[in-house]
């Protein structure tokens, strides 16, 4: 019998541009397909919107939220981005996977080392600079995380936000800060718990993550990414 208490959390906030509607079809699909995959689990589900973690840093920042004390309740919190997708039949359970988050070549050979270049106080060459689109974060995890966090690191995250780094780039700094390097988080999630949809072997991943590639930038975000879903629907790789 597992006695876990674990949740599963997005957080989706709609951009300036686009307040005319509540929410996007590509968010509402995910969101259901992922809550129906935390009950198969045993688990909880919640959307987040608005600014759940700090006030003054922008919205992809606000997936610290997966931080925050009120979830200490739960032994596992799991974060997804708001297009990610389970791929049908997949029986792999997240709260078992191994690891904080995926370290992909994009994030190895590129983010990184731009993130250190542009903040070499913040950062460490050898402390991976994760990418963000699942994290798998285990309550003691949280609150090492979390302990990082006082008016100095704050101060750091706020001249972070604006850059593209956004919350993978706080992760890395609140990780260099508590010397928490690969001395403690030295696996990484497997690549196929955010696999993006274009990628070959797509059929053998976890979960999908959908881009807007190869649309351009004609379709909008929104209805790439939803012209990119209803092929992964046609394909039979996510249940509509």
């Amino acid at each position: 019998m597992n006695h876990h208490k674990n949740i599963i959390l997005q957080h989706f906030q709609l951009h300036e541009t686009y307040l005319a509607s509540e929410t996007h079809p590509i968010v509402e699909k995910s969101a259901q397909n992922i809550e129906r995959y935390a009950h198969s689990l045993g688990a909880e589900y919640k959307l987040l919107d608005g600014k759940p973690f700090m006030e003054d840093l922008r919205m992809q920042c606000q997936k610290l939220a997966m931080l925050n004390e009120e979830y200490d309740e739960y032994d596992t919190v799991v974060m997804l981005d708001s297009d990610m997708f389970i791929r049908k039949g997949m029986t792999e359970n997240v709260f078992e996977a191994k690891g904080i988050a995926c370290y992909d070549a994009v994030h190895k050979d590129r983010q990184h080392p731009h993130f250190c270049d542009m903040f070499p106080g913040y950062s460490d060459r050898n402390v991976q600079l994760w990418s963000g689109a699942c994290y798998v974060l285990p309550r003691e995890i949280r609150q090492t995380f979390r302990a990082q966090i006082n008016p100095v690191t704050k101060a750091m995250m706020r001249k972070i936000s604006p850059h593209p780094f956004v919350e993978e780039g706080i992760m890395h700094m609140l990780a260099v800060y508590g010397k928490l390097g690969y001395n403690v988080y030295d696996k990484c999630l497997d690549e196929k718990w955010q696999y993006s949809h274009y990628l070959p072997n797509v059929e053998n991943c976890y979960m999908i993550h959908i881009r807007k590639k190869p649309y351009g930038d004609e379709d909008g975000l929104y209805g790439a990414k939803m012209k990119n879903y209803n092929e992964l629907i046609d394909r039979g790789l996510i249940e509509a």
